[in-house]
């Protein structure tokens, strides 16, 4: 969380190193500007809150997920605990702790699910789009979208499919090619190669646990396992639906690139993966 600390600091700074902080792969990082900018904004130009807002503003997505879980829920005639699972995912302690992204980009997603569901087009395209600046990685959400309305002859003709596909990969581009002019370098492609062979990476990962096995190679290969058999059903549920859905083409666009992500995202970040498997 130090390179949000230091974007939190001062957001549009484009310098690597400043305020005694050098950040690895700034195209790469500054792609995430939501979280920090909105700790420099709670922080009301006062550096020595800093600190003090990145939690706050994580503590209050939190909140914002478990409330908007909780009306999607309502909207399927559940009940309103069920908003909970979204809120005590176990995976935003890690978020929480380290200042990262995940519960910014999380809120903006759920946020947007439900504004989607309940037809608030406006509110929905812009819940997508801040939550591409939170996050790139949740460009897969209007990229389902976007599939969905190409496919099924609606992407100009229902005003919702239309905003929430083509708002939020609007504000991606211009925010990429504004990056890439800044710095250079082109954010989306300067991340160091956490892509590779279909689950190469992850089978590495697996063979790593059992070479070098502990308690907690343990718990490792069931949290793999638990991923695995809800990426299946998922997908089994998603073949056998006679309708697909823009969000369920967004989960088989995920399940992909998680099986692609390299061990270096397997072995720290695990989390992260079933994160964004666990929104969609």
């Amino acid at each position: 969380g130090e390179f949000y600390y230091r974007y939190a600091l001062s957001p549009f700074l484009f310098e690597p190193t400043a305020y005694g902080i050098t950040i690895d792969n700034p195209s790469f990082r500054h792609q995430r500007i939501l979280y920090p900018l909105l700790a420099w904004l709670f922080s009301i130009g006062k550096n020595e809150l800093i600190p003090w807002t990145l939690i706050l503003v994580n503590f209050l997505a939190l909140i914002g997920i478990t409330y908007f879980g909780a009306k999607l829920a309502l909207h399927f005639n559940k009940s309103a605990w069920a908003g909970l699972l979204f809120g005590l995912y176990p995976g935003f302690i890690m978020g929480l702790a380290r200042d990262l992204t995940e519960p910014v980009a999380s809120f903006f997603i759920i946020a947007g699910i439900y504004f989607f569901y309940t037809k608030k087009s406006f509110p929905a395209a812009l819940a997508f789009g801040l939550a591409v600046l939170a996050r790139e990685f949740y460009i897969i959400i209007p990229i389902g979208i976007f599939i969905y309305g190409i496919l099924n002859n609606k992407l100009l003709k229902e005003k919702n499919i239309a905003l929430c596909a083509i708002i939020p990969l609007a504000v991606f581009i211009v925010w990429q090619l504004f990056l890439t002019v800044m710095w250079e370098k082109i954010p989306l492609l300067s991340g160091g190669g956490v892509f590779g062979f279909p689950l190469i990476y992850l089978l590495n990962y697996i063979w790593t646990l059992v070479t070098f096995f502990n308690a907690w190679s343990v718990f490792w290969m069931l949290e793999i396992f638990f991923i695995i058999i809800t990426a299946c059903a998922a997908l089994v549920v998603f073949i056998q639906s006679k309708n697909y859905h823009p969000f369920g083409l967004a989960l088989c666009i995920f399940i992909l690139a998680m099986s692609l992500m390299n061990q270096e995202i397997w072995i720290e970040d695990i989390y992260r993966c079933y994160n964004c498997f666990y929104k969609v």
